[in-house]
């Protein structure tokens, strides 16, 4: 989940409290597993050693969504910019197969 997702789903808390609630119980009960960008580089220390969130993502994955995709995002994808985890996965994914 990028920064701005992120935001996203917090202001879902006041118009769909429901959906916001179900989501956060699914997180809570680990039924959907969600990564940030600060996940990419937190648990990232030895090179080699440790491993790299957007390479084992690309690793697990057979099909990627990326739902809603924001215009931003669409932008980095078509020109190879790959500055956050959804990103570095997509382009990284579409560029190996």
């Amino acid at each position: 989940m990028t920064n701005n997702a992120n935001r996203f789903h917090h202001a879902t808390k006041a118009y769909n409290p429901e959906a916001h609630s179900s989501f956060e119980n699914m997180v809570a009960l680990s039924e959907v597993l969600v990564y940030t960008d600060e996940d990419e580089w937190n648990g990232y220390t030895t090179v080699g050693v440790d491993p790299v969130v957007h390479i084992e993502l690309r690793k697990w994955a057979d099909v990627l969504l990326i739902a809603p995709l924001s215009a931003n995002s669409l932008s980095k994808l078509a020109n190879g910019i790959a500055d956050n985890l959804i990103v570095s996965v997509s382009y990284l994914n579409s560029f190996l197969k």
